[in-house]
Order: C-alpha cells, then sequence, then structure tokens
C-alpha cells in the first residue's frame, strides 16, 4: 500500500514557524531565519490592526488540462463547473468520516468510501487546514457528487459518491486568472499578506528573495508593494492559488522587484536586469515532516549497530510522496542495490552531483541520460535497501567530495539566457505598466 503527503497551510503557529526555519534554514540563510524569528515575534505579540489600499485586476487564461505523465499515472479530470460548491477544511479532531457523516451521509457509504479511500490515502493522518471540496447536484441541492480532498497543489483524492463511491486520483478542471493586489504595510508585512490571499509557502519565498535588501519586520505603513499572482477558478469559487508572477516592494524609497520566468522549461525569479534571484537548487528534494538525520562524519546505524558515516539528509516522508530533481541535470544512473534500494543519480553544472536513495519507485519517462529540469519529479519516497522506515536518503556532492546540504554554501541560479532576454523584458514591461495603472 502507498501512501500520500499533505500539502496544506501550516503556518499559523509562531513555533511550527520557528521549527520549519531551524529545519530548512542554511548557514547562507541564516539571516532569513533571524528575520523572521523577530517577524514571528513581532506577529505573536502585536495586535494592531490596519488595512492596506487594494486595486486588483483579473485577466483569464485558458483552463487547466492533463499532462501526459498525469494522465499516463491514472489521474482523471474533474470537471465541476456548474455544481453547486463548497470548500471547507478540517478542523482538529476531523476525519473524512465525520466530515462525510456531517454531510448527511449513511454510514454505510461513508464506511465503504473510507475503505476504498485506505488504498490511496493515509485517512487516519489528515492534518486540520487541508482544504476539501464538497459538489453538490444543483437539480438536486441535497445529493453529493464529488467529495475531493485537495492533498496537493494540483492533484486531489476525489471520492465519487454516485458511482459506488469510487475514489481515484483527481485534477480539478479549473480557469487560471492573474489577480493583483497593492497597497501599503499595515500592521506587519506578514498580516498584510496573509489578509490578501498569499499563502504561507510564497510569502517565505518573498521573504528568502529578498532577504538581503528588505528587514521585514522594519517595514513600515510607507513602505507598500504590487504583487500579481495566480488563482485557480471554477464556478466563480478560488479552488487553489498557484504561482506569484511579479512582486514590487518599495522600501524607505527604494523599489525591489521580482519577475517570474520560464525559459528551456525552467522557471525562476530574477530582478529587472535578468539576475537569478534564486539559488541554483531547490531548498528540498521532497515535502518532507521532519529531518530524521542529519549530515554527519559518523553515526550509529539504526540496523547495521556500528558507527558508519553518513554523508546525506534524510528527509522523513510518507511513503508514495514526489521526489524531485533539486536542480537542472542529466540523469547519470537509476538502479538498485542492496543498502541504498533505488536509487537516482543526477549530474549537474559546475561538478556538482545528487543521490536520491531508498526511493519505493521511479517516474516513468526517466532513463540513464534523461535531462531534467529543476523541480522534476524523478521518483517516490520508499523504504527499498536497508532501511528503517520511509524516507528520502539525499546527498549532494561537489568534485566527488560530499557537502552538507542544509549548511555548505550553494551555487546562485544562472542569469536570462541571452536568446531569451527580449522575451523576458517583456514579461518586466508589462507588469510595469501594470503598476503605473
Amino acid at each position: 500500500m502507498s501512501f500520500i503527503p499533505i500539502d496544506f497551510e501550516f503556518v499559523n503557529s509562531p513555533m511550527i514557524m520557528i521549527n520549519f526555519f531551524l529545519n530548512r534554514t542554511t548557514m547562507t540563510h541564516k539571516p532569513i531565519f533571524i528575520t523572521m524569528l523577530g517577524l514571528i515575534t513581532l506577529i505573536t505579540l502585536t495586535g494592531v490592526k490596519g488595512y492596506a489600499n487594494v486595486n486588483t485586476s483579473m485577466k483569464m487564461t485558458s483552463p487547466d488540462t492533463l499532462t501526459d505523465n498525469e494522465a499516463d499515472r491514472g489521474t482523471r479530470l474533474i470537471d465541476i463547473d456548474g455544481y453547486n460548491i463548497e470548500l471547507k477544511s478540517f478542523s482538529p479532531g476531523q476525519t473524512m468520516s465525520s466530515i462525510m457523516l456531517s454531510q448527511g451521509l449513511d454510514n454505510k457509504t461513508v464506511h465503504k468510501a473510507s475503505q476504498k479511500a485506505k488504498n490511496i490515502l493515509e485517512i487516519n493522518d489528515l492534518p486540520s487546514g487541508l482544504t476539501y471540496i464538497v459538489a453538490r447536484q444543483t437539480r438536486a441541492p441535497l445529493e453529493i457528487k464529488y467529495l475531493i480532498l485537495n492533498v496537493f497543489p494540483d492533484r486531489s483524492v476525489v471520492i465519487d459518491l454516485e458511482n459506488s463511491s469510487d475514489v481515484f486520483w483527481g485534477k480539478v478542471k479549473t480557469k487560471t486568472q492573474s489577480k493583483r493586489v497593492a497597497g501599503n504595510i499595515q500592521s506587519s508585512f506578514w498580516k498584510t499578506m496573509k489578509r490578501h490571499g498569499i499563502k504561507t509557502k510564497h510569502i517565505l519565498q518573498l521573504m528568502a528573495l529578498f532577504n538581503s535588501r528588505i528587514k521585514f519586520d522594519k517595514m513600515t505603513p510607507q513602505d507598500d508593494f504590487d504583487i500579481t499572482f495566480e488563482e485557480h477558478k471554477t464556478n466563480n469559487t478560488v479552488i487553489r492559488t498557484g504561482e506569484i508572477l511579479s512582486v514590487k516592494i518599495t522600501v524607505n524609497g527604494e523599489r525591489i522587484s521580482a519577475f517570474r520566468f520560464e525559459h528551456h522549461g525552467s522557471a525562476s525569479y530574477y530582478d529587472e536586469k535578468g539576475k537569478n534571484l534564486s539559488s541554483a537548487f531547490l531548498d528540498s528534494p521532497v515535502q518532507y515532516k521532519k529531518i530524521t538525520s542529519s549530515f554527519l562524519a559518523k553515526r550509529e546505524h539504526p540496523i547495521l549497530n556500528r558507527p558508519k558515516r553518513h554523508p546525506a539528509i534524510d528527509f522523513g516522508a510518507p511513503e508514495g510522496t514526489p521526489v524531485m530533481s533539486v536542480g537542472d541535470g542529466v540523469i547519470e544512473k537509476i538502479g538498485y542495490s542492496n543498502t541504498a534500494g533505488n536509487f537516482i543519480e543526477v549530474n549537474h553544472a559546475n561538478s556538482y552531483k545528487t543521490r536520491y536513495l531508498h526511493l519505493s519507485a521511479f517516474s516513468d519517462d526517466i532513463q540513464d541520460g534523461s535531462k531534467i529540469n529543476k523541480g522534476r519529479v524523478i521518483g517516490y519516497v520508499g523504504s527499498t535497501g536497508i532501511a528503517t522506515g520511509p524516507h528520502l536518503d539525499f546527498r549532494i556532492s561537489k568534485n566527488s567530495r560530499f557537502i552538507d546540504f542544509l549548511s555548505d554554501e550553494l551555487p546562485e541560479g544562472t542569469p536570462v539566457d541571452k536568446d531569451c532576454f527580449e522575451a523576458f523584458i517583456k514579461i518586466v514591461q508589462k507588469y510595469s505598466k501594470e503598476v503605473r495603472k
């Protein structure tokens, strides 16, 4: 049985935020943690209310479709436009069964759906804050067609209650709009962003991008922001937010900008001159619950019961959690060994190499020699080889010497390529014009 991870808004607790940064902050990013800690204290101790002046604009783009990889893995496209939709979230102590019972479903239906859901979902481990959709027939508003659990940003567990409580992976068909919010900082940067619908992961992303130039805990109402981001909607209901497309923040009269630009199959954030504001590598190759073992010269091996070198970071995550390549590169080897289990080795620029061990499975469409982009899913968390339980053993080396992914300095991202610079400038001009409106 394979279980999958949960993606949800985890930051209503300052302590969770502190733990998040203790686990993820590298030596080169320590100032981010210090800034965040000050901001968390500010959020916790202050209760000042304020409101930003908001100017919003919407632009429609094409509807979502399934990628070839999603279709190959059995994901179905679900169209709930025209249904009566309720978007809710799990409260502490709620379970999938209690939610279905609260919606008026009988015990037999609830039991049947729960049993089927166990094949793909750990139903007893659904966190508070996880969103779900109840889709009802317009012709019979008391009848529920779908119960949809939004466990991933773009992939959900769908329970079809009109079809023998069938349970499957689905992707809700939506229309993507760009939404712009602008105004002045009120109370704090964090509270202002949350008030205008910016998700936690994006706030953290902004703070990491601008950490060296902005003291977020020192911002005042004289400082302003202008942010454009994606919203995915169906039936006039926002199902989820997408990527931040552009951000402009003015602090002490200085405007600082970032623009999302994708070229050669990889997306990153750049300033108006095309300088990459992101690292060449992701912060993590997997959405993890905790770091179960750090980079150590030696440790007592939990199975072999003897001291053994551990030049890796162990990310604890449920079996089946997608594993991503941390950077652009070429797959050198996909294989299996008695100790590492299923593993993948990826070569990157400047003599960097990454290794991903104990995988439960590989992505279907990769092989030795495949070129991959940063963020590409290459496999899934497992416990193959010598392992006490599901986790990702992640290793990175430079010139054949292992380095600590969480503390050693890593390379910056590359700037916009010259052959794509004209297209990039058009993106900059597009969002700069919107600011002047």
